[in-house]
């Protein structure tokens, strides 16, 4: 029954954990890393996902993030949507986004039946193809979208990093992360905050990628996924659990007078790296988010909304649809410099030894069905 749906609970998720050394117990404080508070009016193709899951006699709700591109279909992180644990029970998502007609957060819910994670995720980080469609037909007629990057905008900003980034320093923010989670005490009041990254080059994420050679992944020499770190080597500036499925986004400086100010959707969240007894660390060297590269695998994606659509020729390059913001939805800077309104702080807890892990769902509650 829809009223029943819940998300499963972490350990579920664990099988999609690449541990490099030893295993460890993962504490977290899902959010985002020292972000600045917002909304989905600053936001508008930000939703909030609720996944649910049910084992024996409990359904356990989990929270993601994600983002609207059409009319109809909404971007996530496949592990967010992971069907594959034959414990638990996927019963679907509610998603929640921002009716712009009245400025009212709305809900929809969504059965498996209209959710389509990559045939080629096998919740392994290595193997990447971390990315999902969500369809619900004309739910997101009155929402804002964000356009995707064209594959020449996405040469455009992997040369902005190269000729940016240098490593192992501050470096200037470029990209924006964005999600919901609780804060280091542990709060779990649903804010959706923003953070801004700065983006490593092409050249360097290939080193240090999880679907990299140095892990014997999938893609050792493609940009399957984009990597971006902390812009102040002092402040973990970024992502970390809770996180999952929400939209990374830049801003092409030849459409910046644009009325959507030139914005662009490139990547979704879907890993962060973290060192020795820290949590979601982006201070040490080599410390990096992972976001799916959605230009990389636009094909595949293209062609799983159109199956949902049932329309053959889906290409979101091609969409007849207006983009424009109220305001801009990138940050000019970050919440320690900046007067930005924000409330949020980086994550305690600590583990041992080196690991890559899922930007695990945050888990809201547990109930008996």
């Amino acid at each position: 029954m829809l009223n029943s749906w819940v998300i499963r609970v972490l350990a579920a998720l664990c099988i999609n954990l690449l541990i490099i050394q030893t295993s460890v117990a993962l504490t977290f404080s899902p959010t985002i890393l020292n972000g600045t508070e917002t909304s989905l009016e600053k936001l508008p193709f930000q939703v909030k996902i609720y996944t649910y899951f049910n084992k024996g006699d409990y359904i356990y709700t989990y929270l993601c993030g994600g983002t609207i591109i059409d009319d109809d279909t909404v971007l996530t992180a496949a592990h967010c949507v992971d069907k594959s644990s034959d414990s638990y029970d996927f019963q679907g998502v509610k998603v929640v986004y921002l009716d712009y007609t009245n400025s009212v957060q709305k809900s929809v819910l969504v059965t498996p039946t209209y959710i389509k994670s990559s045939s080629s995720w096998t919740g392994s980080l290595t193997n990447s193809n971390d990315y999902a469609a969500i369809y619900s037909s004309g739910t997101f007629a009155n929402s804002k979208k964000i356009k995707i990057a064209s594959t020449a905008e996405m040469t455009a900003m992997y040369n902005q990093f190269s000729n940016s980034y240098v490593a192992n320093q501050d470096n200037e923010g470029n990209v924006q992360a964005s999600g919901y989670g609780e804060d280091e005490e542990g709060n779990s009041d649903d804010e959706l905050n923003r953070v801004l990254m700065a983006g490593i080059p092409a050249s360097t994420c290939l080193g240090i990628k999880v679907s990299g050679s140095i892990y014997s992944g999938s893609y050792p020499s493609s940009n399957d996924y984009i990597c971006a770190t902390t812009t102040d080597e002092s402040i973990n500036y970024g992502t970390c659990s809770g996180d999952s499925g929400g939209p990374l986004i830049w801003k092409d400086p030849d459409h910046s007078s644009d009325a959507d100010y030139g914005v662009r959707l490139v990547g979704i969240s879907s890993y962060v790296s973290t060192d020795t007894g820290d949590n979601c660390n982006f201070t040490d060297d080599d410390d990096h988010a992972g976001f799916t590269n959605i230009n990389f695998f636009k094909d595949d994606i293209n062609s799983d909304i159109g199956d949902l659509k049932g329309d053959s020729s889906y290409d979101f390059s091609s969409l007849s649809l207006t983009y424009s913001f109220d305001s801009d939805p990138m940050l000019s800077a970050n919440k320690y410099d900046s007067d930005d309104e924000d409330d949020s702080n980086s994550g305690g807890g600590s583990m041992g030894s080196w690991l890559l892990i899922l930007l695990p769902l945050a888990l809201l509650r547990r109930r008996r069905i």
